[in-house]
């Protein structure tokens, strides 16, 4: 009986250890959370793992990847861009540090849908005051404020 109990205690462990969460980034753009690795989904790792040796950086690429955490105002700037040529407010409710409930949450998801398929005129404003992002719809020119709060060492949208 003892050391049957043994044996559950040393395999208890191997029982609930969990694999990594790999970060990935779908072939359609969408930020992919899995246990598997990213290859295994024909997906890429959101994060490029480091090269041994050089780091090399290409200023003309463009990417529409998610962002997962802006660390300035330009990366955030250019996340709700990416989010407006995407047409998809996930990708601003990824950008978004939520602190309202899930009613005030949907409610805010429901009205960026509306506003990402409308066309990006301009993200203007700054992180004390906010960013105001103005869109051209059929009706003339719209307007979305957002405040901004820096957490983490990550800068986030802020709905209301």
């Amino acid at each position: 009986m003892r050391l049957a109990f043994l044996c559950l205690l040393l395999l208890a462990p191997a029982a609930f250890a969990q694999d990594a969460i790999h970060r990935c980034v779908a072939t359609d753009g969408q930020a992919v959370f899995t246990d598997q690795p990213c290859q295994a989904l024909n997906a890429r790792p959101a994060v490029p793992e480091p090269q041994a040796g050089a780091i090399s950086v290409d200023p003309t690429a463009t990417s529409l990847a998610p962002t997962l955490c802006a660390a300035d105002l330009d990366t955030l700037r250019q996340a709700i861009a990416d989010a407006f040529a995407a047409r998809d407010a996930n990708r601003l409710g990824g950008i978004t540090l939520w602190e309202g409930g899930r009613d005030s949450a949907v409610a805010d998801l429901r009205q960026w849908a509306a506003l990402v398929r409308q066309p990006l005129l301009a993200v203007e404003g700054n992180e004390h005051d906010g960013l105001t992002v103005r869109t051209s719809g059929s009706g003339g020119s719209n307007e979305a404020h957002f405040g901004l709060r820096r957490r983490s060492g990550c800068l986030w949208l802020a709905p209301g």
